[in-house]
């Protein structure tokens, strides 16, 4: 983007870059395997969009598998790690504002081509994004082809069953102790996971770490206006999703076990993007490259369909990158270089 280059600094996270948007907002990213980006063979770049509450590194135990054969942009939306919010102030939370926050970020970065893994809110934003060329008053043209997207425990409008969606304790009306803010993090992730997932033992070492990560970067007046944002959105009454073109593979799904999003979202994206897949399970007994308690699991396929919203916390790393190597490699043909 024109007179907008990149800022080089350290934070929250670690260092990241960060372009500034019209309105004083500054966007944070970071891209992993940043040394992948040049050379004819190179595979296509993966950005992520993580979901409400999440910030650029929440998804690493992928990204940083990932990004060991292809550069992997991590982007922190507006608020969040350690992007800003405008000086002024004002609420812009809309998901239109926050998909053309991430188009910045792709001008600056400068790729020509890229695949997406989009989560939960995330995935709304890249619906958003997707659908920029064809905005009712202000089209945007896309400087860069989506070569595949993924749409996980994402939604394709918004929640109207009040079984699911994010639910947060009451908002804290004084300044809360650090053991208070803990507990409220905790109790805020209860549905991002299941039963089973909470009573298993060996989940306790890595729920902790989860609760202390979640006490960095994520303000709760931000979060709650995420949440809100994700219940003003169309894209089915013009039919937007008609748009997505063949050659933009799709890969949709949502966990069985999932309480914030209704799993039945996998069969409405399906629905409504007829190229598009879903998730790929295994067969016990067919046998696999990979191993999950025992189980053996063929690579690009997950052991179960039963995990739920934080489907990333479930199974392995590596059973999360088949799967989308797999997916990505349905169609590849060759990358973009970054001008960064």
């Amino acid at each position: 983007m024109k007179g907008n280059s990149p800022i080089q600094q350290n934070g929250l996270f670690g260092p990241f870059q960060s372009v500034q948007r019209p309105d004083g907002t500054r966007i944070a990213f970071d891209i992993l395997g940043a040394e992948l980006q040049d050379g004819s063979r190179a595979k296509t770049p993966v950005v992520f969009v993580g979901g409400m509450t999440s910030c650029r590194h929440d998804f690493d135990r992928v990204a940083v598998l990932l990004a060991r054969s292809r550069p992997v942009l991590l982007v922190d939306h507006r608020g969040m790690g350690d992007s800003t919010i405008p000086p002024d102030g004002v609420d812009k939370f809309t998901i239109e504002v926050l998909a053309r926050d991430l188009l910045a970020v792709l001008e600056t970065v400068g790729w020509k081509k890229i695949a997406i893994i989009s989560h939960s809110m995330g995935g709304i934003v890249a619906q958003q994004l997707l659908f920029l060329p064809y905005h009712p008053t202000q089209p945007t043209p896309l400087p860069f082809t989506v070569s595949h997207v993924v749409f996980a425990a994402s939604l394709p409008r918004p929640i109207r069953n009040e079984k699911f969606g994010v639910k947060f304790p009451p908002k804290p009306l004084s300044k809360l102790t650090q053991e208070q803010r803990a507990f409220l993090v905790r109790a805020s992730m209860y549905a991002d996971f299941d039963d089973a997932f909470w009573d298993d033992p060996a989940n306790e070492k890595r729920i902790d770490e989860l609760v202390a990560r979640g006490l960095k970067g994520r303000p709760f007046p931000v979060i709650f206006q995420q949440r809100r944002s994700t219940s003003n959105f169309d894209f089915t009454s013009a039919n937007l999703h008609a748009r997505i073109p063949r050659s933009t593979r799709v890969l949709a799904f949502s966990g069985a076990a999932d309480q914030i999003v209704p799993p039945t979202n996998q069969g409405d994206f399906l629905a409504l993007i007829p190229h598009a897949r879903a998730l790929r399970v295994s067969v016990p007994g067919e046998g696999g490259e990979l191993e999950w308690r025992g189980q053996r699991v063929r690579r690009g396929t997950v052991p179960s369909a039963t995990f739920g919203h934080n489907w990333v916390e479930y199974f392995t790393p590596e059973i999360w990158l088949g799967v989308f190597e797999e997916f990505f490699d349905e169609g590849e043909v060759g990358a973009g270089k970054s001008k960064l």
